[in-house]
């Protein structure tokens, strides 16, 4: 197995427990098997009724708060629009 090399991953951030969970994969501690193909069958079906719906939605933000997306996106490696809908959703769900 690949050693894990935080470097290699520059463009992800990673918090404490995905890294934990990386090293311990990588140590051997945790031993990831191939799942069946009934399984992943069963995944496949339920990944697909599970698909959350999306709504084009139109924003009027300020051009100063989508410049600060923009760096805050790239930082993280992901597209603006993709980032800001992951800070709506975290924050709508933070309560």
């Amino acid at each position: 197995m690949k050693n894990f090399n935080q470097n290699d991953h520059t463009n992800i951030s990673l918090d404490s427990d995905e890294l934990e969970l990386l090293k311990a994969i990588d140590n051997e501690e945790i031993n990831l098997e191939k799942p069946s193909n009934k399984r992943l069958n069963e995944l496949s079906s339920i990944a697909k009724n599970t698909r959350v719906r999306r709504e084009v939605v139109t924003l009027r933000l300020s051009a100063r708060d989508v410049r600060r997306a923009k760096v805050q996106a790239k930082q993280k490696g992901l597209p603006y629009q993709s980032y800001i809908a992951s800070v709506v959703h975290q924050e709508l769900n933070a309560s």
